[in-house]
């Protein structure tokens, strides 16, 4: 096997594993994805497509699906106990300019993954209920210990096996912690849809740094988003317990809450679409190890401000062009992919979690000043869209001074620019 053609396992099949998937067997790399769920873990809530994530989903010809499922989302609005608008932001769908909280292209996680699924498995071999021990690497070779007792050789292993990726723990030092944390956590379920569920992304703060969040994606179902901040050793540990004492905690904190709280406990107990987990940024110093690879959230998780998918199909883009550059060089090619991925994740990080501590004040006192005081939601929405899409110029697809490397043949190696 020559290095042009490489045998390279992905591991974890979601966002970015799919889409490295694609795009190195599609250059013709023998890619073999593990994953260990049983099947593809196509449920969750909503999510966006933004900037240069729309523009490789078109190359990937997968533009025209997307827009046959998105999700109508007129725009985003706050609210107060008694439903009334306190601040109301629309969305921008013109293709121009800066987006708003709502995303030029809002789409089910679930429609989005079977995508690219269906996409990937044209040119990769897909392993569910498959699950790696440990694997061991040297100058010529990974070599990955199966939970089954198998092993398997390949030239490079490419780690997307999210957040708390196990990869990235393998390739880091022992003392070193990755995680940026906010103290916030959030849980996503599926109620019926009412007549009053509108087509706005509404926004409801409670007391005690809750925040209610419900999105209308069908004419059957709405989602609610609940986040919350709590540093107890708890809440930190409660994503790790099974289903029902996770509901149990959320119903618990979620109790009182005004609005139609009510409403959406009553639905959590019997909502099969449920899931939570801790808003985290990981911030590492270093993607790479040897023949070892992180993309996506095991690189760079990003809390859910709309672009942790973006920022996947955008990393494993870059990650297998420059593989294809120089495939007789991993260092080299590792490190330009980091070179090139690096300035348009610090670019969005920064203010990701300061934005969810603002929005989620401990008082009715704090909540009445977000509401009411100099049209605070409105440019607090407006603010936090201009840096989201400060790198974003025409019809926003960029990222600001920040683009897509060039990878066409008669290039030179790519630079970002303008």
């Amino acid at each position: 096997m020559n290095n042009s053609n490489q045998k390279i396992v992905v591991v974890g099949a979601g966002f970015a594993g799919l889409s490295a998937a694609y795009w190195l067997g599609r250059q013709g790399h023998q890619v073999v994805v593990i994953e260990r769920s049983a099947a593809l873990r196509d449920s969750g809530a909503q999510v966006d497509l933004r900037a240069q994530g729309v523009e490789i989903v078109e190359r990937m010809g997968l533009l025209d699906a997307v827009k046959e499922r998105q999700v109508h989302e007129a725009g985003f609005e706050m609210i107060d106990e008694s439903g009334d608008v306190k601040s109301r932001m629309m969305a921008n769908t013109s293709g121009r300019g800066t987006e708003s909280m709502t995303a030029e292209y809002e789409i089910m996680r679930g429609d989005m993954l079977r995508l690219l699924y269906d996409a990937a498995r044209e040119h990769a071999e897909i392993r569910f209920d498959t699950t790696i021990e440990h694997f061991e690497q040297d100058e010529e070779k990974v070599t990955v210990r199966f939970a089954d007792g198998s092993s398997e050789t390949f030239d490079l292993l490419v780690g997307a096996d999210g957040q708390g990726s196990r990869i990235r723990r393998a390739i880091l030092p022992d003392d070193a912690d990755p995680y940026r944390r906010a103290g916030v956590h959030v849980a996503y379920w599926i109620v019926p849809r009412e007549p009053s569920d509108g087509d706005f992304a509404t926004m409801y703060n409670a007391p005690g740094g809750r925040l209610l969040i419900r999105r209308s994606h069908s004419d059957t179902e709405t989602q609610i988003y609940f986040f919350l901040r709590d540093t107890s050793p708890e809440a930190r540990a409660i994503h790790r317990k099974d289903v029902d004492e996770q509901k149990r905690f959320w119903t618990q904190k979620l109790r009182g809450a005004g609005w139609q709280s009510d409403r959406f406990l009553a639905a959590l107990k019997t909502s099969d679409n449920f899931y939570s987990h801790e808003i985290a940024q990981i911030v590492s110093d270093t993607w790479h190890q040897g023949r070892v690879v992180l993309v996506g959230d095991a690189a760079h998780a990003l809390p859910p401000m709309g672009w942790g998918v973006t920022s996947s199909i955008i990393g494993s883009y870059i990650l297998a062009h420059e593989l294809q550059r120089t495939p007789e060089n991993l260092p080299a090619a590792f490190a330009a992919y980091e070179s090139a991925m690096r300035p348009f994740i610090t670019s969005i990080q920064p203010p990701s979690l300061r934005f969810f501590r603002i929005l989620l004040p401990s008082t009715q006192a704090g909540i009445r000043m977000l509401h009411t005081v100099g049209r605070a939601a409105r440019v607090l929405m407006l603010s936090i869209s201009k840096v989201r899409a400060r790198f974003s110029t025409g019809r926003g697809r960029r990222s600001g001074t920040w683009a897509l490397p060039d990878y066409t043949p008669a290039t030179a190696r790519p630079a970002n620019r303008p």
